[in-house]
């Protein structure tokens, strides 16, 4: 512990600056605590030492990863992906996450706030424009794959990430593959959602309506369907 907390002392307090948005609008910056970069370091410690089995190191980072994607902190949990991609390279969950923090990092209420951010001199975004954040989630999202083919949230959100790339052939194929290996309800009702919006961009209608019928038929309160279909 104090080998680490003198690491931690020649560094900077924190990993990030954390920009703070508000609807799309960039409205300042706050210090992120670096409790995560100790946590970090600490995990390193016994993983140098031998002291802790590859298991813990994997759980330690499932479970811290899911609590700041469960809290929508995407500042911390980027930069703790990319640690845990160094150590964990094998592991689908750590690239399905990453894929996950950089399809948000693309949307609009992100993209529009950091290009109408005001950063203090010296200062730059980790997020890149939409293309490039696009091009990395599918990037995770295929390793993901590669690690666990049968990972059907992985195939939706690759489809979904295709999709947004205009890429709408693509992106029905590996919604197919999600539709066929989902077993949660949401999974298939997003699959008949996204399928259908591709469909339609390709000018291919009575598939599309008929997958927009099938996402009205689970979950038949469901508004975004309906207005697709209409």
């Amino acid at each position: 512990l104090q080998t680490v907390l003198a690491d931690l002392h020649a560094q900077e307090r924190g990993d990030v600056e954390t920009a703070l948005l508000d609807d799309g609008r960039g409205t300042g910056l706050t210090r992120t605590t670096f409790h995560w970069l100790l946590g970090r370091q600490l995990v390193d410690a016994l993983t140098d030492s031998d002291a802790a089995p590859d298991e813990f190191v994997n759980l330690w980072y499932r479970a811290t990863t899911a609590v700041m994607l469960a809290t929508a902190d995407y500042a911390t949990v980027e930069p703790h992906l990319i640690h845990a991609q160094r150590l964990l390279p094998a592991r689908a969950h750590v690239w399905l996450s990453a894929g996950v923090v950089h399809a948000f990092f693309a949307t609009p209420a992100v993209q529009n706030a950091s290009l109408a951010l005001k950063l203090p001199e010296g200062y730059s975004l980790r997020v890149g424009d939409e293309r490039r954040e696009l091009a990395l989630a599918e990037q995770s999202f295929r390793r993901a794959i590669g690690l666990k083919e049968d990972d059907a949230e992985a195939r939706l959100r690759l489809g979904r990430v295709l999709a947004q790339q205009q890429r709408h052939q693509e992106a029905l194929t590996e919604l197919g593959a999600a539709g066929a290996l989902a077993r949660d309800l949401i999974q298939q009702y997003y699959v008949q959602l996204f399928a259908g919006q591709s469909a339609a961009e390709l000018g291919q209608h009575d598939r599309a309506a008929t997958s927009f019928k099938r996402a009205a038929a689970l979950y038949p309160d469901a508004q975004t369907p309906l207005v697709a279909l209409s």
